[in-house]
């Protein structure tokens, strides 16, 4: 009986220990970039996690603390496919309330959900997740600070940047009707 008694501070220092190695998920900031001049992000999600599809960072999405081979993500985002009017050409109305939750209203039916599974490449140093929103409703995932720095940092400035992104990324300039 006496042997179990000195067991049981063993075995809460095994427990201890095992519980200090490094975290299997860890949490960084997470951004949307849209390639798509025509189209608005209105949100987008990582895993079900959710971002702001209108720029900046969010704070904070979870990721596997450590890369494996084979990682897939599911990228789900809802988009504005006619961000800057109606599909009758009416630009949103200045003023009057009535007329422009009428005008919202049409707007936002016409709005479009898309799920994509997507590869993880692989990353070692994090820095955050960077969600992209390609042509044609193709998504990819960067989450690696090197990789961030050599795909995005380095793009020439205004259109030739979302161009240039996309054909880093391998996805279609024109989509096929």
């Amino acid at each position: 009986m006496w042997r179990k008694w000195w067991m049981l501070p063993l075995l809460a220092v095994l427990a201890a220990c095992q519980s200090m190695g490094e975290p299997k998920m860890m949490g960084g900031s997470g951004r949307v970039i849209n390639t798509d001049p025509n189209t608005s992000i209105i949100w987008a999600k990582f895993n079900g996690q959710g971002i702001d599809g209108g720029g900046g960072d969010d704070c904070c999405i979870e990721y596997p603390a450590k890369w494996q081979s084979g990682m897939t993500a599911t990228v789900e985002w809802m988009k504005d496919p006619q961000r800057w009017g109606n599909p009758d050409g009416s630009k949103r109305p200045a003023s009057n309330q009535e007329a422009i939750n009428r005008w919202d209203k049409i707007h936002e039916s016409r709005y479009t959900r898309h799920t994509a599974t997507v590869s993880v490449p692989q990353y070692n140093k994090t820095c955050g997740v960077t969600l992209i929103i390609l042509p044609c409703d193709e998504a990819r995932v960067i989450i690696d600070c090197k990789q961030y720095f050599d795909v995005i940092q380095t793009l020439p400035g205004g259109r030739a940047g979302d161009k240039e992104l996309i054909r880093r990324l391998g996805g279609q300039q024109t989509c096929r009707k």
